[in-house]
Protein backbone atom coordinates (compact mmCIF):
# COMPACT_ATOMS: atom_id res chain seq x y z
CA UNK A 1 0.00 0.00 0.00
CA UNK A 2 2.61 2.46 0.94
CA UNK A 3 4.40 2.39 -2.43
CA UNK A 4 1.64 4.38 -3.75
CA UNK A 5 2.47 7.42 -1.49
CA UNK A 6 5.95 9.35 -2.23
CA UNK A 7 8.30 9.47 0.73
CA UNK A 8 8.60 13.29 2.50
CA UNK A 9 11.42 14.81 4.01
CA UNK A 10 10.96 15.47 7.27
CA UNK A 11 10.96 19.00 6.13
CA UNK A 12 8.49 19.02 3.52
CA UNK A 13 5.24 19.91 4.75
CA UNK A 14 3.11 16.47 4.72
CA UNK A 15 -0.02 14.75 5.94
CA UNK A 16 0.93 11.57 8.34
CA UNK A 17 -1.43 8.93 8.04
CA UNK A 18 -1.55 6.35 11.12
CA UNK A 19 -2.77 3.38 10.88
CA UNK A 20 -3.21 0.03 12.83
CA UNK A 21 -3.28 -2.03 9.67
CA UNK A 22 -2.72 -1.42 6.29
CA UNK A 23 -6.01 -2.13 5.75
CA UNK A 24 -8.97 -1.29 3.52
CA UNK A 25 -10.17 1.99 5.15
CA UNK A 26 -6.38 3.70 4.16
CA UNK A 27 -6.67 1.58 0.39
CA UNK A 28 -10.64 2.55 -0.17
CA UNK A 29 -9.80 6.21 1.00
CA UNK A 30 -6.48 7.08 0.56
CA UNK A 31 -4.94 5.11 -2.32
CA UNK A 32 -7.20 6.96 -4.58
CA UNK A 33 -7.18 10.99 -3.47
CA UNK A 34 -5.61 12.67 -6.38
CA UNK A 35 -2.05 12.86 -7.15
CA UNK A 36 -1.01 15.94 -5.91
CA UNK A 37 -2.71 15.12 -2.49
CA UNK A 38 -1.88 11.41 -2.57
CA UNK A 39 2.35 12.63 -2.90
CA UNK A 40 2.09 14.73 -0.01
CA UNK A 41 0.83 11.63 2.25
CA UNK A 42 2.98 9.13 4.32
CA UNK A 43 1.23 6.00 5.29
CA UNK A 44 3.27 4.37 8.45
CA UNK A 45 2.02 1.87 11.30
CA UNK A 46 2.70 3.10 14.86
CA UNK A 47 5.29 1.40 15.37
CA UNK A 48 6.81 2.98 12.31
CA UNK A 49 5.65 6.28 13.15
CA UNK A 50 7.21 6.48 16.73
CA UNK A 51 10.81 5.45 15.38
CA UNK A 52 10.48 8.45 12.57
CA UNK A 53 10.33 11.42 15.38
CA UNK A 54 11.31 13.67 12.48
CA UNK A 55 8.79 12.68 10.10
CA UNK A 56 6.64 15.00 11.96
CA UNK A 57 8.95 18.27 12.53
CA UNK A 58 7.75 19.46 8.98
CA UNK A 59 4.18 17.45 9.13
CA UNK A 60 0.94 19.61 8.51
CA UNK A 61 -1.01 17.44 9.76
CA UNK A 62 -1.24 13.79 11.25
CA UNK A 63 -4.30 11.47 10.34
CA UNK A 64 -5.55 8.82 12.94
CA UNK A 65 -7.31 5.39 11.65
CA UNK A 66 -10.39 3.85 13.11
CA UNK A 67 -8.48 2.49 16.27
CA UNK A 68 -6.45 3.93 18.71
CA UNK A 69 -4.65 1.11 19.58
CA UNK A 70 -1.17 2.01 20.03
CA UNK A 71 -1.74 5.43 19.01
CA UNK A 72 -1.01 7.12 22.36
CA UNK A 73 2.60 8.04 22.40
CA UNK A 74 1.80 9.06 18.63
CA UNK A 75 -1.33 11.55 20.28
CA UNK A 76 0.95 12.74 23.25
CA UNK A 77 3.71 13.19 20.78
CA UNK A 78 1.28 15.38 18.27
CA UNK A 79 0.11 17.80 21.86
CA UNK A 80 3.63 18.50 22.16
CA UNK A 81 4.63 19.21 19.18
CA UNK A 82 1.43 21.02 18.40
CA UNK A 83 0.45 19.18 14.90
CA UNK A 84 -3.44 18.94 14.33
CA UNK A 85 -4.71 16.10 14.69
CA UNK A 86 -7.87 14.52 12.55
CA UNK A 87 -9.57 11.39 13.42
CA UNK A 88 -10.38 9.18 10.25
CA UNK A 89 -13.91 6.53 10.96
CA UNK A 90 -15.52 4.43 8.52
CA UNK A 91 -17.81 2.34 10.87
CA UNK A 92 -19.81 3.76 13.66
CA UNK A 93 -17.64 2.68 16.73
CA UNK A 94 -20.08 3.65 19.21
CA UNK A 95 -22.60 1.50 17.78
CA UNK A 96 -19.65 -1.24 17.87
CA UNK A 97 -18.60 -0.56 21.45
CA UNK A 98 -22.37 -1.71 22.32
CA UNK A 99 -22.43 -5.23 20.13
CA UNK A 100 -18.36 -5.59 20.55
CA UNK A 101 -16.22 -6.35 23.11
CA UNK A 102 -13.34 -5.51 21.31
CA UNK A 103 -14.74 -1.71 21.02
CA UNK A 104 -15.49 -1.51 24.31
CA UNK A 105 -13.78 1.74 25.28
CA UNK A 106 -14.99 3.78 22.46
CA UNK A 107 -18.39 4.49 23.77
CA UNK A 108 -19.47 7.89 22.85
CA UNK A 109 -18.82 9.29 26.41
CA UNK A 110 -15.03 7.89 25.97
CA UNK A 111 -14.68 8.87 22.74
CA UNK A 112 -16.37 12.54 23.10
CA UNK A 113 -13.67 13.62 25.26
CA UNK A 114 -10.65 12.05 23.75
CA UNK A 115 -11.90 13.79 20.29
CA UNK A 116 -12.29 17.18 21.89
CA UNK A 117 -9.28 17.22 24.01
CA UNK A 118 -7.28 16.10 21.38
CA UNK A 119 -8.28 16.21 18.00
CA UNK A 120 -8.80 19.17 15.39
CA UNK A 121 -11.64 17.30 13.30
CA UNK A 122 -12.94 14.10 12.33
CA UNK A 123 -13.47 12.24 8.89
CA UNK A 124 -16.54 9.74 8.41
CA UNK A 125 -16.37 7.46 5.67
CA UNK A 126 -20.07 8.24 4.48
CA UNK A 127 -23.05 11.04 4.99
CA UNK A 128 -24.52 8.80 7.85
CA UNK A 129 -21.98 8.38 9.84
CA UNK A 130 -21.30 12.19 9.91
CA UNK A 131 -24.51 13.10 11.14
CA UNK A 132 -24.26 10.64 14.13
CA UNK A 133 -20.87 11.99 15.05
CA UNK A 134 -22.45 15.72 14.47
CA UNK A 135 -25.92 14.79 16.36
CA UNK A 136 -24.19 13.27 19.49
CA UNK A 137 -21.52 16.12 19.38
CA UNK A 138 -18.42 14.12 19.71
CA UNK A 139 -16.46 16.79 17.65
CA UNK A 140 -17.87 20.17 16.47
CA UNK A 141 -15.57 20.24 13.33
CA UNK A 142 -16.98 16.81 10.88
CA UNK A 143 -16.07 16.08 7.56
CA UNK A 144 -17.11 13.11 5.36
CA UNK A 145 -15.57 11.65 2.15
CA UNK A 146 -16.54 9.18 -0.18
CA UNK A 147 -14.27 6.18 -0.71
CA UNK A 148 -11.87 6.79 -4.14
CA UNK A 149 -11.12 5.06 -6.98
CA UNK A 150 -7.26 4.87 -7.92
CA UNK A 151 -7.40 6.91 -11.56
CA UNK A 152 -5.05 4.07 -12.29
CA UNK A 153 -7.31 1.46 -12.33
CA UNK A 154 -7.95 -0.88 -15.45
CA UNK A 155 -10.74 -0.59 -17.32
CA UNK A 156 -13.72 -3.28 -16.60
CA UNK A 157 -13.52 -4.80 -20.49
CA UNK A 158 -16.28 -7.38 -21.88
CA UNK A 159 -15.98 -11.15 -20.84
CA UNK A 160 -16.91 -13.71 -23.67
CA UNK A 161 -18.33 -16.30 -20.97
CA UNK A 162 -21.12 -15.77 -18.58
CA UNK A 163 -19.26 -15.16 -15.19
CA UNK A 164 -18.16 -17.81 -13.08
CA UNK A 165 -15.99 -16.97 -10.60
CA UNK A 166 -17.34 -14.92 -7.39
CA UNK A 167 -15.48 -13.75 -3.99
CA UNK A 168 -16.79 -13.42 -1.01
CA UNK A 169 -15.01 -10.72 1.06
CA UNK A 170 -18.18 -9.36 3.87
CA UNK A 171 -17.64 -9.80 8.01
CA UNK A 172 -18.61 -12.18 10.19
CA UNK A 173 -22.21 -10.08 10.50
CA UNK A 174 -22.81 -11.39 6.56
CA UNK A 175 -22.49 -15.09 7.24
CA UNK A 176 -25.89 -16.09 8.46
CA UNK A 177 -27.31 -13.99 4.80
CA UNK A 178 -24.30 -16.16 3.13
CA UNK A 179 -25.58 -19.34 4.51
CA UNK A 180 -29.12 -18.80 3.91
CA UNK A 181 -30.09 -16.98 1.29
CA UNK A 182 -26.67 -16.34 -1.14
CA UNK A 183 -25.51 -19.69 -1.25
CA UNK A 184 -28.71 -22.06 -1.89
CA UNK A 185 -29.73 -19.21 -4.50
CA UNK A 186 -25.77 -19.75 -6.38
CA UNK A 187 -26.60 -23.39 -5.77
CA UNK A 188 -30.03 -23.85 -7.79
CA UNK A 189 -29.31 -20.88 -10.56
CA UNK A 190 -25.31 -22.69 -11.02
CA UNK A 191 -27.13 -25.96 -12.48
CA UNK A 192 -24.14 -27.87 -12.42
CA UNK A 193 -21.73 -25.22 -14.24
CA UNK A 194 -18.42 -25.20 -13.61
CA UNK A 195 -18.82 -22.45 -10.45
CA UNK A 196 -15.87 -21.15 -8.24
CA UNK A 197 -16.71 -19.41 -4.89
CA UNK A 198 -13.92 -17.57 -2.76
CA UNK A 199 -14.48 -17.21 0.71
CA UNK A 200 -12.37 -14.73 2.96
CA UNK A 201 -11.36 -16.32 5.95
CA UNK A 202 -13.39 -19.55 5.15
CA UNK A 203 -10.62 -21.72 7.62
CA UNK A 204 -10.80 -19.17 10.02
CA UNK A 205 -14.45 -18.88 10.44
CA UNK A 206 -15.92 -21.52 8.74
CA UNK A 207 -18.91 -22.69 7.29
CA UNK A 208 -21.35 -26.00 8.68
CA UNK A 209 -19.64 -28.80 6.83
CA UNK A 210 -23.10 -30.00 5.34
CA UNK A 211 -23.17 -26.46 3.83
CA UNK A 212 -19.76 -27.03 2.19
CA UNK A 213 -21.02 -30.53 0.86
CA UNK A 214 -23.73 -29.30 -0.33
CA UNK A 215 -21.88 -26.03 -2.38
CA UNK A 216 -19.72 -28.48 -3.66
CA UNK A 217 -21.85 -31.60 -4.84
CA UNK A 218 -23.40 -28.72 -6.69
CA UNK A 219 -20.50 -28.20 -8.42
CA UNK A 220 -19.13 -25.29 -6.64
CA UNK A 221 -15.43 -25.13 -5.96
CA UNK A 222 -15.31 -23.64 -2.77
CA UNK A 223 -11.89 -22.14 -2.19
CA UNK A 224 -9.93 -20.19 0.97
CA UNK A 225 -8.72 -17.24 0.42
CA UNK A 226 -6.10 -16.31 3.19
CA UNK A 227 -6.23 -12.96 5.54
CA UNK A 228 -3.09 -10.94 4.40
CA UNK A 229 -0.87 -8.90 6.07
CA UNK A 230 -1.69 -5.81 4.03
CA UNK A 231 -4.94 -5.07 2.09
CA UNK A 232 -2.63 -4.43 -1.24
CA UNK A 233 -1.31 -7.63 -0.83
CA UNK A 234 -5.11 -8.83 -1.05
CA UNK A 235 -6.21 -7.07 -3.75
CA UNK A 236 -3.70 -8.18 -6.04
CA UNK A 237 -4.66 -11.47 -4.73
CA UNK A 238 -8.13 -10.85 -5.68
CA UNK A 239 -7.11 -9.61 -9.45
CA UNK A 240 -5.11 -12.47 -10.25
CA UNK A 241 -7.68 -14.95 -8.85
CA UNK A 242 -9.84 -13.34 -12.06
CA UNK A 243 -12.80 -12.33 -9.62
CA UNK A 244 -16.39 -11.55 -12.10
CA UNK A 245 -18.34 -10.67 -9.18
CA UNK A 246 -18.00 -9.86 -5.45
CA UNK A 247 -21.14 -11.13 -3.75
CA UNK A 248 -22.43 -8.85 -0.26
CA UNK A 249 -24.56 -10.72 1.56
CA UNK A 250 -27.18 -8.90 4.12
CA UNK A 251 -25.35 -7.55 7.31
CA UNK A 252 -27.07 -8.41 10.73
CA UNK A 253 -25.26 -5.03 12.72
CA UNK A 254 -26.83 -2.15 13.91
CA UNK A 255 -23.39 -0.75 12.14
CA UNK A 256 -25.63 -1.33 8.95
CA UNK A 257 -27.18 1.90 8.59
CA UNK A 258 -23.58 3.94 8.66
CA UNK A 259 -21.53 1.84 5.72
CA UNK A 260 -20.36 3.46 3.27
CA UNK A 261 -19.87 2.45 -0.48
CA UNK A 262 -16.78 0.68 0.14
CA UNK A 263 -17.90 -2.87 -0.99
CA UNK A 264 -18.75 -1.14 -4.53
CA UNK A 265 -15.24 0.51 -4.56
CA UNK A 266 -13.44 -2.23 -3.78
CA UNK A 267 -15.28 -4.42 -5.84
CA UNK A 268 -14.18 -1.85 -9.18
CA UNK A 269 -10.71 -1.84 -7.29
CA UNK A 270 -10.12 -5.43 -8.44
CA UNK A 271 -12.36 -5.84 -11.72
CA UNK A 272 -15.19 -7.41 -10.38
CA UNK A 273 -18.98 -6.43 -10.75
CA UNK A 274 -20.78 -6.02 -7.27
CA UNK A 275 -23.81 -8.22 -6.35
CA UNK A 276 -25.18 -6.84 -2.91
CA UNK A 277 -28.09 -6.63 -1.00
CA UNK A 278 -30.33 -3.70 -1.56
CA UNK A 279 -29.72 -1.88 2.24
CA UNK A 280 -27.79 0.84 3.96
CA UNK A 281 -25.44 3.07 1.54
CA UNK A 282 -27.14 0.70 -1.76
CA UNK A 283 -30.66 1.57 -1.28
CA UNK A 284 -30.06 4.24 -4.30
CA UNK A 285 -28.08 1.84 -6.33
CA UNK A 286 -28.95 -0.20 -9.16
CA UNK A 287 -28.49 -1.84 -12.93
CA UNK A 288 -28.10 2.24 -14.08
CA UNK A 289 -25.05 2.35 -12.33
CA UNK A 290 -24.26 -0.76 -13.21
CA UNK A 291 -24.90 -2.62 -9.41
CA UNK A 292 -27.08 -5.41 -8.92
CA UNK A 293 -28.88 -4.94 -5.89
CA UNK A 294 -31.15 -7.30 -4.45
CA UNK A 295 -33.17 -7.59 -1.29
CA UNK A 296 -32.20 -10.31 1.31
CA UNK A 297 -34.70 -13.05 -0.24
CA UNK A 298 -33.27 -16.11 -2.07
CA UNK A 299 -35.64 -15.71 -4.84
CA UNK A 300 -34.20 -12.63 -5.71
CA UNK A 301 -31.02 -13.66 -5.53
CA UNK A 302 -31.55 -17.06 -7.92
CA UNK A 303 -33.56 -15.02 -10.62
CA UNK A 304 -30.11 -12.32 -10.78
CA UNK A 305 -27.57 -15.09 -10.90
CA UNK A 306 -29.59 -17.56 -13.71
CA UNK A 307 -29.94 -14.10 -15.53
CA UNK A 308 -25.96 -14.04 -15.74
CA UNK A 309 -25.38 -17.36 -16.15
CA UNK A 310 -27.62 -17.27 -19.34
CA UNK A 311 -24.77 -15.36 -21.49
CA UNK A 312 -21.85 -13.13 -21.44
CA UNK A 313 -24.24 -9.91 -22.78
CA UNK A 314 -25.89 -9.28 -19.17
CA UNK A 315 -22.55 -8.89 -17.37
CA UNK A 316 -21.17 -7.28 -20.11
CA UNK A 317 -23.56 -4.78 -20.09
CA UNK A 318 -23.30 -4.15 -16.25
CA UNK A 319 -19.58 -3.97 -16.76
CA UNK A 320 -19.80 -0.66 -18.72
CA UNK A 321 -22.42 0.93 -16.67
CA UNK A 322 -20.21 0.10 -13.57
CA UNK A 323 -17.13 1.08 -14.71
CA UNK A 324 -18.26 4.86 -15.45
CA UNK A 325 -20.31 5.01 -12.56
CA UNK A 326 -17.57 4.28 -10.47
CA UNK A 327 -15.18 6.35 -12.37
CA UNK A 328 -17.46 9.27 -11.91
CA UNK A 329 -18.88 9.06 -8.54
CA UNK A 330 -15.48 8.17 -6.47
CA UNK A 331 -12.70 10.31 -7.53
CA UNK A 332 -11.54 11.71 -3.96
CA UNK A 333 -12.62 14.79 -4.91
CA UNK A 334 -14.09 15.44 -1.22
CA UNK A 335 -11.11 14.05 0.41
CA UNK A 336 -8.91 15.87 -2.19
CA UNK A 337 -10.25 19.14 -1.23
CA UNK A 338 -10.43 18.64 2.48
CA UNK A 339 -6.40 17.95 2.69
CA UNK A 340 -5.59 20.65 0.32
CA UNK A 341 -6.95 23.40 2.86
CA UNK A 342 -5.61 21.43 5.54
CA UNK A 343 -2.03 21.89 3.96
CA UNK A 344 -2.41 25.36 3.15
CA UNK A 345 -3.81 25.95 6.77
CA UNK A 346 -1.90 24.21 8.76
CA UNK A 347 1.90 24.53 6.73
CA UNK A 348 4.28 24.86 9.59
CA UNK A 349 7.04 27.79 8.33
CA UNK A 350 10.72 27.54 9.32
CA UNK A 351 10.27 29.17 13.21
CA UNK A 352 7.52 26.42 13.96
CA UNK A 353 9.91 23.60 12.46
CA UNK A 354 12.34 25.22 14.66
CA UNK A 355 10.34 24.94 17.87
CA UNK A 356 8.76 22.01 17.54
CA UNK A 357 12.41 20.29 17.77
CA UNK A 358 13.47 22.39 20.86
CA UNK A 359 9.83 21.29 22.27
CA UNK A 360 11.22 17.32 20.94
CA UNK A 361 13.97 17.99 22.69
CA UNK A 362 12.50 18.87 26.02
CA UNK A 363 9.97 16.27 25.99
CA UNK A 364 9.40 15.40 29.55
CA UNK A 365 8.35 11.34 29.14
CA UNK A 366 9.64 8.55 27.09
CA UNK A 367 7.60 6.97 24.32
CA UNK A 368 7.76 3.49 26.23
CA UNK A 369 6.26 5.30 29.17
CA UNK A 370 3.77 7.07 27.33
CA UNK A 371 2.39 4.02 25.59
CA UNK A 372 1.91 2.29 29.55
CA UNK A 373 0.06 5.24 30.40
CA UNK A 374 -2.67 5.45 27.49
CA UNK A 375 -2.81 1.40 27.84
CA UNK A 376 -3.91 2.04 31.40
CA UNK A 377 -6.31 4.51 30.25
CA UNK A 378 -8.07 1.79 27.74
CA UNK A 379 -6.33 2.64 24.86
Amino acid sequence: MTDRFAATAADDPAILVITPARDASVALYFDGLPDAIRRRIRVLLPAEAEAAPELFMGASLVILVRRFVNMGPIISRCGTLRIPLVYFVDDNVVQLSIEDEGWESYSAGRLRRLLRRRFAGVVCGSGPLAEFFRRKRLHPEVAEWRPALPADTPPLLAQPVPPSRFAFIGGSFRWRALRDTVLPALMAASEGRPVTLFLRGFRDRGLEAATVAQCRAAGIAIEPFPFELSYEAFQRRMRESAIDAVLHPAADTGNLAYKSFATVVAARAIGALAIVTREGPFVDLGEAEGVIALPDERRNWEAALRRLFAGPDPANALRARFDRHCRAAYTGAEGGAYLAEALDRYRPDAATIAARRARWQKRRLPDALLRRLWRLRGH
